[in-house]
């Protein structure tokens, strides 16, 4: 009996989410809603990389706070995936994306340095090509009218 009763919740579940159209396309954010959702990530990713200028100069503290910075920059890359941009920014939110997710790929080239003594890898972190791709990208959703930070 239990079976059965299990089999057919689970038959009602299925016909439900059928019903909800799961293939459908999630709707667009809003402008507002994008711009706030993206200032708020933008505030976060911040923070955290701060955290590596303020690391000081032990090389434990600075790889912790780049590893760190990956994990939390690689997060918000998903989050950003998640949301479903405005039609006109579609593109360079791609483009954003895949810069953030580019970045915390790059700081492992970052981290070998510094694992080997060289400190001054830091500054590097302003040349990479995922730094680059993420002003780019930012600045087209800027002149696209959307103020993310």
């Amino acid at each position: 009996m239990k079976r059965a009763l299990a089999l057919v919740l689970v038959s009602i579940a299925v016909v439900a989410l059928a019903g909800c159209g799961g293939s459908s396309k999630p709707k667009p954010l809003s402008k507002a809603d994008y711009t706030s959702q993206m200032g708020k990530l933008g505030t976060d990713l911040s923070a955290s990389i701060n955290k590596i200028g303020n690391a000081g100069s032990s090389t434990k503290k600075i790889e912790s706070a780049l590893t760190q910075a990956q994990v939390e920059l690689r997060a918000a890359a998903d989050r950003m995936a998640a949301m479903t941009a405005p039609a006109d920014i579609q593109d360079q939110h791609a483009k954003l994306v895949k810069g953030v997710r580019e970045l915390a790929d790059d700081l492992d080239t970052i981290k070998t340095k510094i694992d080997k003594g060289d400190l001054s890898a830091i500054l590097a972190i302003t040349t990479l090509t995922g730094i680059k791709d993420i002003s780019d990208a930012s600045e087209a959703i800027t002149k696209a009218g959307y103020n993310i930070g």
